[in-house]
């Protein structure tokens, strides 16, 4: 039968680095296969993904290098696409390894699927495949603002000296500053809502 496994990636919280890696997300298991000639050889190798669901705005399918097909290896695997010897009795270690930070583009329960293809094959060509699914789920990660410092958070203004023979009761016009903050929001999908909420008041 073929294989499936869920993960989750990290939900960033209010504080984080949001490009910061929580960890790779890990998966592994052990696919079976026979052969009743018993005298056969066997290789076995990853020959393929499809991706499904929500995938990566900026992912190439086709590119092997930096898309998803090197984050399943067999055992022993050196090189992509490359073939191991297997045997029946062992059966086919495979293993799924990715930083969970490439998935963080996933908003709260989308998920992407990846379907590997895993063939082995005897040693005068004959073949049989199976599929091993690894579905990642995502998570709410928080935004954040990443304007720390500089002249976009501190502004100074200076009341109006009033003359003696005015109206110090009356506007002698408006007190006003400006500035922009960068928000970094990493789930792609979702919508931002911004707001004052509190400002707190010091000095004499």
């Amino acid at each position: 039968p073929d294989v499936a496994q869920t993960l989750s990636e990290s939900q960033e919280t209010v504080g984080d680095n949001p490009r910061t890696d929580a960890g790779d997300l890990l998966a592994s298991g052990v696919l079976a296969f026979s052969d009743p000639d018993d005298t056969d050889t066997h290789t076995a190798s990853v020959t393929g993904v499809t991706i499904t669901g929500v995938a990566q705005p900026a992912f190439n399918p086709a590119d092997t290098t930096n898309g998803f097909l090197n984050f399943l290896t067999l055992t022993d695997e050196d090189t992509l696409d490359a073939d191991i010897d297997v045997s029946a009795s062992n059966g086919i270690a495979w293993n799924f390894t990715a930083a969970e930070n490439y998935f963080d583009y996933l908003a709260a329960d989308e998920q992407v699927v990846l379907t590997y293809t895993v063939e082995v094959a005897d040693q005068h060509g004959a073949i049989d495949t199976q599929t091993v699914t690894i579905t990642i789920t995502g998570e709410n990660d928080a935004p954040v603002i990443t304007t720390t410092s500089g002249a976009a958070l501190h502004k100074h203004v200076t009341d109006a000296a009033e003359a003696s023979t005015a109206d110090p009761t009356l506007n002698a016009g408006d007190l006003t500053q400006s500035g922009s903050l960068t928000v970094e929001e990493l789930d792609v999908t979702d919508t931002l809502q911004v707001g004052l909420i509190s400002v707190t008041m010091s000095g004499e």
